[in-house]
């Protein structure tokens, strides 16, 4: 009995194995990695989610008005529907 106590207690304070470098994975295979913030690919990346929810000629012309970082900055800074609002308000081509 007492050695299966040292057994236990002994399994709580082993160091613990380093996993050794041929099984780790890269970041980039096991998690994509985020665009920068308030970069033109994030803002892109959440004018995408919005696109099933938008006429495409919009969609394409908010994509194109994220040229100006300011523009960009005010769309991600605002919430999903304000976006929606925002995008709906922009002058249909």
């Amino acid at each position: 009995m007492q050695e299966c106590m040292d057994i236990f207690r002994e399994s709580f304070t082993k160091k613990p194995q380093e996993t050794p470098p041929s099984a780790k994975r890269s970041k980039s295979v096991s998690s994509p990695e985020k665009p920068e913030k308030n970069s033109i690919e994030e803002a892109l990346d959440e004018l995408a989610k919005l696109e099933s929810r938008i006429p495409h000629p919009l969609f394409v012309k908010a994509g194109v008005t994220f040229l100006d970082s300011g523009v960009q900055r005010l769309f991600m800074w605002f919430k999903e529907e304000s976006r929606m609002e925002w995008i709906l308000q922009l002058p249909h081509p």
